[in-house]
């Protein structure tokens, strides 16, 4: 369970440095063209697939601590446990909201009309990341 617990976290974290590091490259490419544009539009949508399979991972590994501590008969769950699954849901939320404002992105080209709300996707994404780990230590630890 340890080990579980381990990668749990280390996937959450991973999430955390994965929406910040995009955020900054939305940012860095506000009045980039060309070949530059198409760099960073390229590296988001990397990072997206990456996030894709982060996310996946963080909700198998969560799921599977939460069915091995119910099976050893501790299915009391604090409610920090609680809190963190609903900042779970917004994480995985604003990752997939913001894969779609990318999509909309790259299907019209026009990055200044979405810029803002990309923005609030990637931050909200790093904000409920960041809350779920703390969470994560709180409830399982």
């Amino acid at each position: 369970m340890t080990i579980l617990l381990i990668t749990h976290l280390l996937l959450i974290a991973t999430l955390t440095g994965m929406s910040f590091a995009n955020f900054m490259n939305v940012r860095f490419a506000r009045g980039q063209t060309g070949d530059a544009a198409m760099a960073l539009q390229g590296l988001r949508r990397l990072m997206g697939m990456f996030g894709d399979m982060i996310v996946a991972g963080v909700w198998v590994t969560g799921l599977s601590l939460v069915w091995m501590r119910v099976s050893e008969g501790g299915g009391d769950f604090n409610a920090a446990f609680h809190v963190k699954m609903a900042f779970v849901i917004l994480l995985t939320a604003c990752h997939f909201m913001g894969r779609r404002t990318g999509g909309q992105i790259a299907r019209t080209g026009d990055y200044e009309a979405y810029l803002h709300r990309l923005e609030l996707w990637l931050a909200g994404m790093w904000l409920a990341a960041s809350i779920a780990i703390i969470l994560a230590v709180l409830a399982f630890g």
